[in-house]
């Protein structure tokens, strides 16, 4: 008896070999296709919609370039804008993990209970609506066509899906690059001949004062370098104001302001405030001559803040 169930045992064990092999050979000669969730043509959309909880987003399309509807004038991340929506609209299975309604609760990609729903809107006018919900795994992703009962498992990570403004938004909007020209008050610096120097037939210049040229473009390059944290909801009186050129010939101004704890600055071309680290707030707005001065008098007194 013993010797027929081991028999017995070593037979089923072949047969699933075999069925295994089988099932991978099949596979490797691609009889399992898969196929999109969604039917669109990524360079057919025109808008995307994105609900997460009591949130919403919309991104715009215009010619080739992406815009969010809550701040039209400010830059996205382009590269992450179009990464997303290619990727996310290009979705593919083999075969649904569920096909009944009634799981679709259990999986949170349900009408009424998702994690989040990202609506297409084609050049022709119909949409298309994906939902996400739970993540059984990392980078795996339940989803749904709105369209369809069944349920899939993909790769796909949900983070890069928000409907926070913030994180579509292009943080080096701000930065203006190749400065030639800084302007505060009755400080003027220019650049000549890739030097920083006081420019004298503004700003008069003690005999023994020398502007040091690297400090000078420690400030133009945290110009060329700014970034910002956040867009900020309210507008502020500012408490400074600093202009600069870049060598286009083209002025910006920058208004800067402290609201409790945090630091906020504003390029006068933009209608929004941003807040900003306070390192890159304390290097701008609280600029002082004496910082920029290489050899300053022995007996002067400190000079004052730029901002007095």
């Amino acid at each position: 008896m013993s010797k027929y169930l081991n028999g017995l045992f070593a037979l089923l064990a072949l047969q699933l070999t075999v069925a295994g092999w089988l099932y991978f050979k099949d596979a490797q000669q691609g009889e399992f296709v898969t196929t999109p969730i969604l039917s669109l043509d990524a360079q057919n959309i025109t808008q995307v919609d994105i609900q997460q909880g009591d949130k919403q987003l919309s991104l715009h399309k215009k010619d080739a370039d992406w815009y969010l509807e809550s701040y039209p004038e400010l830059a996205l991340n382009s590269t992450h804008v179009n990464t997303v929506i290619n990727q996310l609209s290009a979705l593919k299975a083999v075969w649904p993990v569920v096909d009944s309604k009634a799981s679709h609760s259990r999986f949170t990609v349900a009408e009424d209970n998702f994690v989040k729903q990202v609506t297409y809107t084609l050049s022709d006018g119909t949409k298309q609506t994906l939902l996400l919900g739970k993540s059984p795994s990392f980078k795996k992703l339940y989803v749904r066509n709105s369209e369809q009962d069944d349920v899939y498992s993909v790769e796909f990570s949900a983070y890069q899906v928000s409907a926070d403004a913030d994180a579509w938004l292009d943080k080096s909007s701000l930065a203006v690059g190749d400065i030639t020209r800084i302007e505060h008050n009755s400080l003027v610096l220019e650049k000549q001949n890739k030097k920083w120097q006081l420019a004298t037939s503004i700003t008069p210049q003690d005999s023994e004062q020398e502007i040091d040229s690297q400090k000078v473009q420690s400030v133009a390059d945290t110009f060329s370098q700014l970034s910002f944290i956040t867009v900020s909801a309210q507008q502020y009186e500012p408490s400074e104001q600093l202009s600069v050129i870049g060598n286009n010939g083209k002025q910006y101004t920058f208004a800067f302001t402290e609201q409790n704890d945090s630091r906020f600055v504003k390029r006068t071309d933009l209608p929004y405030w941003f807040e900003v680290s306070q390192a890159t707030y304390d290097s701008l707005a609280d600029l002082k001559l004496e910082q920029l001065i290489s050899k300053p008098k022995q007996d002067e007194t400190p000079a004052e803040s730029l901002s007095e």
